[in-house]
């Protein structure tokens, strides 16, 4: 009953019990620094025509990012209802709950919309989630992501850091620029703002990673082939977040690569059965846990660098075969 019809005031219990400003600071500070990277990226894309790389910038500078909760948080000390002992009843706490939120409501009547309102009720922070949300041009990144420390803990080494979470938040970032979502523009309107020549260009690029995909076979027995269709954008952002961290990397003295790797392949490891595998593998947008990691990391010299990977290895890709989108 509490997480059904308080739905709000239990988000902002588990909020003020488990998230803290320092937490929420350091991830805005490392989401401003993929933002950086990313318009360094694109004002150096030499494919890209002066008219298309000024749009795709303005479009990185006004990306909103709304972390862990709301930075106004809603105000509930108004709502009032008597427990049992008072003489109260259930159905007169639920009437004074929706009388409250209708309310609340009623004052956004005729008042300019707030395309960047973090709604509590609609969007929980308890999900284990983060999302792109390309219609409003902007990043979520829920708080339940970072439940039981694995994926950020602000005591763990960078390298660690960097692996899970970090190539979180740059995949969704990406996500911005994958083949459905270079369509908006830095409003989150569908706009066509690339030029003809721009936008084969990219097409080739993404057709590259689509046919290597669909050259696989899934699990042994499997006789279908994968559908780069299917995981292309998913694929497209799990290499562009890489390429950011890679990125920030170089910056720190002594990056324990080694650590960096082995904590983004733990992100996707999975236990799982053929079956399950084999009916993802067919139907879920995300390539496969092995796929996420192994095609993702094939893009990488710093890869091969890290662990003498070259030429007849198995996980060894040349470079004029890479499908690197960005």
């Amino acid at each position: 009953y509490i997480k059904d019809l308080l739905k709000v005031p239990y988000e902002l219990a588990y909020i003020g019990s488990y998230c803290t400003s320092s937490t929420k600071q350091n991830l805005l500070n490392l989401l401003e620094d993929i933002r950086t990277f990313y318009i360094e990226l694109i004002a150096n894309t030499e494919w890209m025509s002066p008219e298309t790389r000024a749009l795709a910038i303005d479009k990185m500078q006004k990306m909103k990012f709304r972390v862990l909760y709301p930075d106004v948080l809603p105000d509930y000390s108004g709502l009032t209802y008597h427990g049992y002992d008072e003489g109260g009843n259930l159905l007169d706490a639920i009437a004074a709950i929706q009388k409250m939120e209708d309310t609340q409501s009623v004052e956004k009547i005729n008042q300019p919309v707030d395309r960047g309102e973090w709604d509590l009720q609609k969007m929980p922070t308890t999900t284990i989630n983060a999302g792109n949300e390309t219609t409003l041009n902007s990043i979520l990144i829920f708080s339940g992501m970072l439940a039981g420390g694995f994926m950020y803990d602000e005591n763990a080494p960078v390298e660690q850091n960097y692996g899970r979470l970090g190539t979180i938040l740059g995949h969704e970032i990406t996500h911005s620029f994958d083949t459905q979502g270079y369509t908006r523009d830095a409003e989150g309107l569908p706009y066509g703002w690339w030029t003809n020549e721009d936008e084969v260009a990219f097409r080739q690029k993404s057709d590259k990673l689509v046919n290597y995909y669909s050259s696989m076979n899934v699990l042994p027995g499997d006789t279908k082939l994968y559908s780069g269709i299917l995981v292309q954008t998913e694929a497209i952002s799990d290499m562009g977040g890489m390429k950011c961290m890679l990125a920030l990397a170089e910056e720190i003295p002594d990056f324990d690569y080694d650590l960096f790797f082995r904590s983004f392949a733990s992100t996707w490891a999975r236990q799982t059965s053929y079956n399950m595998e084999s009916t993802q593998a067919h139907q879920d947008s995300h390539p496969l846990g092995f796929f996420r990691t192994n095609v993702t990391l094939q893009q990488f010299e710093k890869f091969f660098e890290t662990y003498g990977i070259g030429p007849g290895d198995g996980m060894y890709l040349a470079p004029e075969d890479r499908i690197l989108v960005w």
